[in-house]
């Protein structure tokens, strides 16, 4: 599969080949989705999803003073999660199309 995958010349969701057998572009795929905004500089109540896995978990996010985000997805109840920080690269990125 990935062989397959790699000659079209797409990146493969894991899950996606798993459930459906045809390749998902991870580009453009939206994986932090419904959030609400919370006090100040926090947001709350979304979901996250992992394109390894196929799963959605809850999540919330919180900015940092320097820009940074501290994102958490966990299950049920925030205590049995992960809390991942995600930093702005410095240098311009390719879009990808």
């Amino acid at each position: 599969m990935a062989a397959v995958t790699q000659r079209l010349g797409c990146q493969l969701s894991p899950a996606a080949a798993r459930l459906v057998g045809w390749c998902s572009p991870l580009c453009g795929l939206r994986i932090l989705t419904n959030f609400r905004p919370g006090e100040a500089p926090s947001w709350y109540r979304g979901f996250i999803y992992n394109p390894n896995d196929g799963r959605t978990f809850n999540s919330t996010i919180h900015v940092e003073e320097d820009g940074t985000l501290k994102v958490r997805g966990f299950v049920g109840v925030s205590l049995f999660g992960k809390t991942v920080e995600w930093v702005r690269p410095r240098e311009t990125l390719a879009r990808c199309s």
